[in-house]
């Protein structure tokens, strides 16, 4: 009977390992145990022009705020004027409980000791792509274009020189 006991516990120790270790490496569990994993700026390719020229070596700051504080990543645009950022991920364990998700977001390119508003908005969602509903973001950055709102879908506007292509 003693046995009987042993072996019930073994399979149920081995039952409850399999499940773990399933259940781990599964990607929204891991989020949900270790904390969402919350798109916060997605991917962005753009190419920054003056007078229809491509501007090389443009210096390209993405930022957004998280948790009180501004996160700020560069880069540099290439020979041809392109620059890309990745999606940008936070986690938090909060994201579980209903909120408006509301996170600033700013891109802006600087060259010549002078800063250009690309790309301002407020994103209310952390899907990827949410920004656009959906659509990846594609800027075209024209240096002489003025700042100016612009429409990003039927609800949703940014401001900016940027034009969405």
């Amino acid at each position: 009977m003693n046995l009987k006991k042993t072996s019930k516990i073994s399979g149920i120790s081995i039952a409850a390992c399999v499940f773990c270790v399933f259940t781990f490496q599964t990607e929204v569990f891991a989020m949900s145990f270790f904390g969402l994993k919350l798109c916060v700026f997605s991917a962005v390719e753009g190419k920054v022009l003056r007078e229809g020229k491509p501007i090389p070596n443009a210096l390209v700051k993405r930022t957004y705020d998280w948790d009180g504080e501004n996160i700020t990543d560069e880069v540099t645009t290439d020979d041809d004027g392109n620059f890309s950022f990745n999606n940008q991920y936070q986690k938090s364990l909060f994201a579980i409980f209903p909120h408006n998700p509301s996170v600033g977001q700013f891109i802006k390119i600087y060259i010549d000791d002078k800063e250009y508003q690309a790309w301002g908005f407020q994103k209310g969602n952390y899907d990827v792509n949410g920004e656009l509903d959906g659509k990846p973001m594609k800027l075209l950055c024209d240096l002489d274009s003025p700042k100016q709102t612009h429409k990003a879908s039927e609800f949703k506007n940014y401001v900016g020189i940027c034009e969405l292509r």
